[in-house]
């Protein structure tokens, strides 16, 4: 065959071979793969959430990224971290947003800072602790509260001033009172509210030399008569406790009730028929005075006298500035022991 007809039939191969070629580009694409029709995945790409398990499955709940999570956190462990806020802003008042070391969050009660807290309330958050409650502004001490009315813990940092009645109206001379001025009028009081209440103790503080407590100089606030009682035997339950107090508060002479005092604690009772047969703080003075080297309280705060039953027979315990101080029986007066040099 001459070359010019082998160039041309060369041609014509070629051609052909073009035109096959191009019915190819005209044909529909191929189909995906079944698993992808089907929702599922080859690569962790065809996953909008989560990666490609081995069985062709997106599973939201595992991750090699962060992207790959709806909360934007991928934990060390290789799974989503469960996130319900993002910052304290995102919570309730009254709360904060706390990240676990994982990056799992949630808002839980507590505060950092004042901005965490509903309105009125401040939180209780420093830098030795770094997270803290939202509570209310309360009171320290009694001074804080208007006149007459007691500042009552029950368990909180604050106190709340107490809306509870004061106790009855201050018997004797505010300037001179006796153990026994209010005494009766203090069990009285209790009773009327608690009628299983036992008084527990009685202290003096700011005693003088005449056995009596002045409750009116102006900026004294230790100087006070209370009168401690237990309400229960703790036999079917915690006992509760409450104090009558006469003291000066904010210019006033003031009988106070706390119906909750948190500074007892349980002793035995004072039987009715004991504390009546009591001798009042000046005969108790006196027979202290008695004794070689004793000296005279001052209405200091290192002055004072308590009487309890915790011995047997009931005992008193009176001591001064110095130190000194005497036991004995609050009935009979006898000393049962005196340090005094």
């Amino acid at each position: 065959m001459r070359p010019v007809h082998l160039i041309a039939l060369a041609l014509a191969a070629l051609g052909a071979l073009g035109f096959a070629c191009g019915r190819d580009l005209d044909l529909p694409p191929e189909p995906l793969p079944p698993v992808i029709q089907g929702g599922g995945c080859v690569t962790d790409d065809d996953c909008e959430e989560g990666i490609c398990s081995a069985d062709h499955v997106c599973d939201p709940t595992r991750c090699h990224r962060d992207d790959q999570c709806a909360s934007g956190r991928c934990r060390p462990s290789g799974t989503c971290a469960a996130r319900s806020c993002n910052q304290d802003a995102d919570c309730p008042a009254d709360s904060y947003c706390h990240e676990s070391p994982e990056g799992d969050s949630q808002c839980v009660t507590g505060c950092r800072n004042d901005e965490n807290c509903s309105a009125g309330k401040t939180c209780t958050a420093t830098t030795q602790v770094p997270i803290g409650l939202c509570v209310t502004p309360g009171c320290l001490l009694d001074s804080d509260c208007p006149n007459c009315t007691a500042c009552v813990f029950d368990g909180g940092i604050y106190g709340t001033c107490s809306t509870e009645p004061v106790a009855p109206p201050l018997l004797g001379n505010p300037a001179a009172l006796t153990m026994r001025d209010n005494l009766e009028a203090a069990v009285s009081f209790v009773r009327s509210r608690d009628p299983d209440a036992q008084l527990i103790q009685i202290n003096g503080v700011g005693l003088a030399s005449d056995g009596t407590v002045d409750i009116t100089r102006e900026g004294d606030y230790f100087s006070r008569w209370i009168y401690g009682f237990q309400i229960g035997d703790g036999s079917s339950g915690p006992p509760r406790f409450a104090t009558v107090s006469y003291q000066l508060q904010g210019g006033s002479h003031c009988g106070l009730y706390d119906g909750n005092a948190g500074n007892l604690s349980a002793k035995p009772f004072i039987p009715d028929e004991v504390w009546a047969q009591y001798l009042d703080s000046p005969q108790l003075v006196s027979a202290f005075l008695a004794q070689s080297g004793c000296v005279a309280p001052m209405r200091d705060f290192g002055d004072y006298v308590l009487y309890d039953h915790d011995g047997t027979p009931p005992e008193f315990l009176l001591g001064n500035w110095k130190s000194q101080f005497v036991m004995g029986d609050p009935v009979t007066g006898t000393l049962r022991y005196v340090s005094c040099p």
